[in-house]
């Protein structure tokens, strides 16, 4: 008996009953990626993106597709996370090499 074969696991969450659909889930969420890492530095493009994002992860979750098919939107949705929270501590610690305030200068 193989280990797909047991009752006990359930190997349909992971997989999409319409992968055609899960395919292009998958590609956003590659987008996605690319355009977090192109827009790192403006906040305010991040926050629209990662809107976005869990956004297309609930439709995906509606439309049941796959686990597999939407782990490069999760992916995408933590570095978009990260990112802004990135922005967020640099915002506050002016000694931060991310940071738009100058560093206090000690003689």
């Amino acid at each position: 008996m193989r280990y797909a074969d047991a009752d006990h696991v359930d190997l349909g969450s992971f997989y999409s009953r319409l992968p055609n659909r899960g395919k292009y889930f998958r590609i956003l969420g590659y987008v996605g990626i690319a355009l977090a890492a192109y827009y790192q530095a403006d906040d305010r493009a991040l926050t629209a993106l990662l809107v976005c994002l869990i956004l297309a992860w609930l439709r995906a979750w509606q439309v049941v597709v796959g686990a597999t098919w939407r782990t490069s939107i999760v992916a995408a949705v933590v570095l978009c996370a990260v990112l802004l929270t990135q922005h967020r501590l640099a915002a506050e610690c002016p000694a931060c090499p991310m940071s738009s305030q100058p560093a206090p200068v000690t003689p």
